[in-house]
């Protein structure tokens, strides 16, 4: 596959809406950084475009008031089958709770890549994750199931 290495999972909070490029062993929470994933995001960064996602399952992410349930998408790519990243989570918006998803329904939506900083703000010593700026799918409309 493009891995180059084993990374820790850390909880889906550290993982929503990055895009890793999986092993086969993704499964067992194993992950590897995906360098070309990253690249086709950073190629589009500010672009809004249409892309395509297989629906994996739901989770939650740790917020502000409790917990906040995601949606896993997998194989993000664009409508001509480009791929742009193995899988990222999005906020389970009232668009995604509206389809009733099923795992292996084919999901088409808008949305626009962003640059974020990721890595650990916090004062604690103990911690150390240092700040990088990667890239996401922010702000999805236009949310709907595709005829397979």
């Amino acid at each position: 596959m493009f891995a180059i290495g084993n990374v820790q999972q850390k909880g889906l909070a550290h993982l929503f809406a990055l895009c890793y490029a999986y092993d086969y062993d993704y499964y067992h929470h194993k992950y590897s950084i995906g360098v070309m994933m990253r690249n086709a995001l950073q190629q589009r960064d500010g672009e809004r475009a249409t892309f395509l996602g297989t629906f994996e399952r739901m989770g939650t992410k740790r917020g502000w008031a409790g917990d906040e349930p995601t949606v896993l998408l997998k194989d993000i790519r664009t409508p001509d089958g480009t791929p742009i990243c193995n899988h990222l989570w999005f906020n389970r918006t009232k668009a995604f709770a509206a389809l009733g998803l099923v795992p292996g329904d084919v999901i088409q939506f808008d949305a626009r890549v962003k640059e974020y900083e990721k890595g650990y703000k916090g004062r604690r010593e103990d911690v150390y994750v240092p700040i990088e700026i990667d890239y996401k799918l922010s702000h999805p409309t236009k949310v709907r199931k595709v005829e397979q």
